[in-house]
């Protein structure tokens, strides 16, 4: 679907004062950007409304059920307008401001998204962290990382690299997994330079007997899991309404 057009449909349902409540269209508008194109945070929102938080969620929650409601019902050019936002997730092959903010909304649809997509979100993560020569290379064999990042400390100047990889499984990642990082970054490391390595799941990691938290961390290694990405994606800012990150693919 054309996005203008969709955008169009949209306005003309939150100008209809009778679809739903002045406050819930108001917050529907502020938090999407539709006025300004800043998207204004929840706590920003229940600020300006002498809301709660919880209570400006659910009145978003209530208008946007609304607008994908009336959506589905309208015809153009003889054509009914199906929208269903988890397929539309499913199929998403770029990462966008919007698809961003979608998953903000609606954190249950992480799983939804395709890896590759998943990956370029967890690279923006990074680059919006600061970290420099932030890039997948999960297409260059050289390298069994899917994510590189690099974070200069301030103080001594010394640059870190990190071997990130990425695991958008819905089931948990295991010991295997942390083996393969472990023994590419020894493998890789006099032509990389790796100092840390990093796997980031949006599910969780088996219970494992082989090593500790302690271990891994000597070893290097940290692990992430869904908790983790869900709360970078809450704390995570645009840059100027835009990507950190547009272009992630190391050329």
């Amino acid at each position: 679907m054309n996005p203008n057009y969709l955008n169009t449909q949209i306005n003309e349902i939150l100008e209809n004062s009778s679809l739903m409540p002045p406050k819930h269209r108001d917050i529907y508008r502020l938090r999407t950007g539709m006025d300004d194109g800043r998207i204004k945070t929840f706590s920003e929102i229940a600020y300006i409304f002498d809301l709660s938080t919880s209570t400006t969620r659910i009145y978003y929650k209530k208008a946007e059920k609304k607008i994908l409601a009336i959506l589905s019902e309208k015809v153009s050019n003889h054509e009914t307008i199906i929208i269903d936002v988890s397929d539309v997730v499913e199929k998403a092959k770029k990462l966008t401001p919007y698809l961003i903010q979608h998953l903000k909304n609606n954190e249950e649809d992480l799983r939804k998204l395709h890896w590759q997509v998943f990956e370029h979100l967890v690279a923006e993560f990074f680059a919006s962290w600061g970290y420099e020569d932030v890039r997948i290379v999960g297409r260059n064999s050289q390298t069994g990382a899917d994510i590189i990042a690099i974070h200069r400390e301030d103080k001594s100047g010394v640059k870190i690299r990190y071997f990130i990889e990425v695991k958008r499984w819905k089931d948990h990642v295991g010991v295997e997994v942390i083996d393969r990082v472990i023994g590419s970054i020894l493998a890789e490391r006099s032509k990389f330079g790796w100092h840390l390595g990093m796997i980031v799941t949006v599910a969780d990691f088996t219970v494992m007997q082989k090593y500790t938290p302690l271990q891994l961390s000597m070893l290097g290694i940290e692990l992430r899991n869904g908790s983790d990405v869900r709360k970078w994606l809450q704390e995570y800012k645009f840059y100027k309404q835009g990507l950190w990150l547009p272009e992630p693919f190391l050329t």
